[in-house]
Formats: C-alpha cells, structure tokens, sequence
C-alpha cells in the first residue's frame, strides 16, 4: 500500500489506476514509477533494485554537474536510478558513477550508517509509513544500528530523508542578510528572493541543495552585505519605517 502526499493510504492498484491516463498528476512519469517501484508494487523490483552506495548513505545534498542535464542532485538521481538502473547504464556504471562524483557517503568500519549522513536528526518528529506512526529518532537509531532491517544503508538514508528525519535546513546567506524584496527572471516569471528563502531555507533538497544554493542565490542578488559578528540587518536592506507601530 502507498501512504500518499494527500494523507491517505491507496492499494498499489488504486495508484496505479489514478496515474496510468495522466501521470502528470502525479508527478509525471519518471516519478510515478519511482514511486510504484519503492513502494514494492512492481513484480521483479527487488531483482533489478540497484544500491547504489553499498554499505554508505547517499550524499542527499551534493550535486554534480551534467554535460547534457546540468547541475543534479545525487538524491534525486539515486531515487531514480536505484530503481531503474538500466536506464542509468547498468548498476555497476552508476555505482562507479557516483563514487567518482561523491555521491556516497563513508562506508562505517563497524557496519553501521551514517543515516543523516552529517546533519542533525529531528528526533521528536513523527512519521506514517502506511500503518503506523513512528518515531524519527527511534527510526534513525534503528535503521543506524542495522541497516539491513531498512533496505540497506543507501535505501534507509533516502527513506527517512523523505520522512523528513534529517534537518536540511540551510544558511542560504551565510553571514549575509537576504535580500527579501529583491527578485529574477527564470522561465517560470518573477521570483522574490524572500518567497524563495523561506521556502529553501527549510527544504533546501527542493532547491538543488544546501551547496548549490549558497552559490546561487549572490548570483541572483538575493544576499545583501556581509554582516559585522554579532549584528544582524533586521531588515534585510531595507530601511526601516520609524513611525510604525505593531502589536505583538
């Protein structure tokens, strides 16, 4: 059974049903089968399942850049081609691809992993995987402990990444203010810097991840000055409206 973005639980049958006419609905194609795929829906998965990073967590937030598709994030592409590796060039292709890019994380010595790989657990955060309610940090502390009981260290790292486990969070302007007012074109029409910010901030793998936004978001002016240590520009290059007043 899939536990869906909507809060319900639908029989593979059901998923499958509701996407086969128009998988734009749900997500396009690519990511319809994906889902099927890791939810154990499709006949033969485990057979041509590719773990990519044997024994070590994906490196969720790093990216490499393309020649034909530019700059990709290794969780994205690990979700895909773990479960379609063909379509990658063969699980062994893909494997020796994404060490040489650093997309995997350390193998542990003892046969532990690394789940968050680096970044902080949320341990009070809760999650439904179709029948029950779990725990982030008891998840975490299992999964670390014996990653074999959750799909292997690579699939345990994707998966409770997805649950929302691990806290991405991301100084998109390290040591700068952004600039909230500011905006750029792309082919999607205006951004506002501010929107963008808080949105990334916090699902910083919805935006290519932690490194590359860091990168980007000077490029598009959307970080101001470098702040003095211990200051902070409350409004982010904006002057600030003396005579106002606010209700707290």
């Amino acid at each position: 059974r899939i536990h869906a973005d909507d809060g319900k639980t639908y029989s593979c049958m059901e998923f499958a049903e509701y996407c086969l006419d128009d998988p734009d609905k749900c997500g396009g194609c690519d990511e319809a089968q994906r889902h099927l795929a890791i939810n154990d829906c499709c006949e033969g998965f485990e057979e041509r399942h590719c773990d990519l990073c044997p024994g070590a967590p994906v490196s969720f937030t790093q990216t490499y850049e393309d020649s034909t598709y530019g700059t990709q994030n290794c969780g994205d592409v690990a979700r895909y081609c773990s479960a379609f590796p063909d379509d990658c060039g063969g699980c062994d292709s893909i494997r020796y691809f994404f060490a040489s890019v650093g997309c995997c994380g350390e193998v542990q010595d003892d046969g532990t992993c690394e789940v968050c790989n680096g970044y902080a657990v949320r341990d009070d955060h809760t999650f439904w995987d179709g029948e029950e309610t779990h725990s982030c940090g008891d998840a975490v502390a299992l999964c670390s402990a014996h990653p074999d009981e959750c799909s292997g260290c690579m699939g345990a790292s994707l998966l409770l990444l997805d649950h929302g486990c691990c806290d991405t969070t991301c100084d998109i302007c390290p040591g700068a203010p952004v600039i909230a007012n500011h905006s750029w074109e792309n082919e999607e029409g205006t951004q506002s810097c501010g929107a963008s910010a808080v949105h990334c901030t916090f699902n910083s793998m919805d935006c290519g991840g932690c490194q590359s936004l860091q990168e980007l978001a000077p490029q598009l002016g959307c970080c101001g000055v470098p702040r003095p240590e211990g200051s902070c520009d409350l409004c982010a290059g904006s002057p600030v409206i003396a005579d106002n007043l606010y209700w707290d």
